[in-house]
């Protein structure tokens, strides 16, 4: 059981070495822009970043969720099927994983006061309260999952909550509803194609995963774009400029 609640925190780990880097990069620069710019245009900044974060975090999570067994039987096999659950709960903490562990940088930079160190205490006693429940209810790996899973959202929703507090954000600014739809429209197609992919190979599924999956999100990211999400209008210029400097 411990084995396959590490597996399940690996999934968590994954969004944590991708957010790292732009944590220790992002953290002067937003405690430069803070002091620079009006708080207007500072708190569009932090709109486009939620923004990023609803949209990305809840596609990865209801995506990870669906091909879990996929990914465990390509990546592990199929020994370790018994961490499918684990994964699955895990991966439906992404969101608010991935807000912490993003939004802390914004916290740090524009706050003295230790805000993190207190949601951190407050998360950690409503894990070892809810994992004691349900361990007592009903021992096991899929019970301590559950209770991490909700002390991740408790201190995730917080940190979110006071940086939407602080600048004043809209979230109905974030094309929410195109977000919603588009999730669930991808969602069913998802689904579908991984129930079917059941008699192949764990190669095959997971080369089918990879191939859905990428023509998937790329489709979900040109409707959000064509919706208003600037954050994708931005990732795009950006990779252009790129493209057309090393063409040079």
């Amino acid at each position: 059981d411990a084995v396959f609640l590490t597996i399940g925190l690996g999934v968590l780990k994954i969004l944590e070495g991708l957010t790292e880097s732009f944590g220790r990069a992002a953290l002067p620069h937003i405690a430069r822009m803070g002091e620079a710019t009006s708080n207007s245009s500072f708190s569009e900044k932090i709109e486009q970043m939620l923004a990023f974060l609803m949209h990305a975090g809840l596609y990865f999570s209801i995506h990870v969720w669906i091909w879990a067994p996929v990914i465990i039987h390509a990546w592990l096999g199929t020994d370790y099927s018994g961490s499918i659950a684990i994964v699955r709960i895990m991966a439906c903490s992404a969101l608010p994983y991935l807000a912490f562990t993003m939004l802390r940088t914004v916290v740090d930079a524009i706050e003295e006061r230790a805000i993190l160190t207190t949601y951190l205490f407050i998360a950690f006693l409503v894990t070892c309260t809810s994992s004691f429940i349900a361990v007592v209810v009903s021992p096991g790996a899929v019970e301590v999952a559950l209770g991490t899973a909700l002390g991740i959202w408790t201190v995730g929703l917080m940190t979110t909550w006071y940086v939407a507090k602080r600048f004043e954000a809209n979230f109905w600014r974030l094309t929410v509803r195109p977000m919603i739809v588009m999730n669930a429209t991808l969602a069913v197609v998802a689904a579908w194609i991984a129930d079917s992919s059941r008699e192949m190979s764990s190669g095959a599924a997971f080369f089918l995963m990879f191939t859905v999956e990428l023509a998937l999100f790329l489709f979900y990211l040109d409707v959000l774009r064509r919706c208003g999400a600037t954050w994708v209008a931005t990732l795009v210029d950006r990779v252009a400029g790129l493209m057309g400097q090393s063409g040079k």
